[in-house]
């Protein structure tokens, strides 16, 4: 038998092995967190590919679908939200922060954003909006077209969370998540102070 027949017959019989090899790799492949190239490991999502949910307790109005995607990918300083606005839908009332900072970034569509002025601007795919702390970082966005919108709204996360709304006169605070209206202000003293107790008589 030639030498170059005997290459032929190692061959053949190392064919099996490659190939259940191969077959080993392929599968692991798939089992492996797929993400950019040459990184073990990527904790990440594309932000067109969300799948967003209304919240059907939501008034008319102000009915977006949302997804919290922070916990998605392990934020923990910051947090962020998807954000699909229908035709004639807002995120929420106009409002402004206390405490914390808000990254507007529109997706698709031509979201129109009422800002710290009451000034009405309309937006576009890939626009960027601020919101600082305070009166400052006033804002509501909503769709004023006939096209849907999709945005991301990215946020710190200081706690308590104080939210004010001009439009209604409320304030709001999270934790505890509760809401209450500005004209109800009380005095700093207001059902502290106790009857002064008179000495006894020796």
């Amino acid at each position: 038998m030639s030498e170059e027949a005997n290459e032929g017959e190692e061959l053949s019989e190392a064919e099996p092995v490659e190939a259940e090899t191969a077959e080993a790799e392929a599968v692991e492949a798939e089992e492996e967190p797929q993400g950019l190239p040459g990184v073990a490991f990527f904790w990440g999502l594309n932000l067109f590919d969300v799948e967003t949910e209304a919240d059907e307790s939501d008034p008319e109005g102000y009915r977006p679908r949302a997804a919290k995607i922070g916990p998605k990918i392990r934020g923990e300083a910051l947090g962020a939200s998807v954000y699909d606005l229908d035709p004639g839908e807002s995120v929420c009332p106009y409002h402004y922060e206390y405490g914390n900072e808000e990254w507007l970034i529109v997706l698709t569509g031509k979201p129109t954003l009422r800002d710290e002025n009451g000034d009405d601007f309309e937006l576009k795919p890939w626009d960027v909006a601020v919101f600082v702390d305070g009166p400052e970082g006033a804002h509501k966005v909503t769709n004023k077209t006939n096209e849907p919108v999709r945005i991301v709204i990215l946020s710190t996360k200081n706690e308590p969370a104080i939210s004010l709304y001009p439009d209604s006169g409320k304030i709001g605070v999270w934790p505890p998540g509760k809401l209450f209206r500005l004209d109800d202000e009380v005095d700093y003293w207001e059902g502290e102070l106790e009857p002064r107790a008179e000495p006894e008589d020796a």
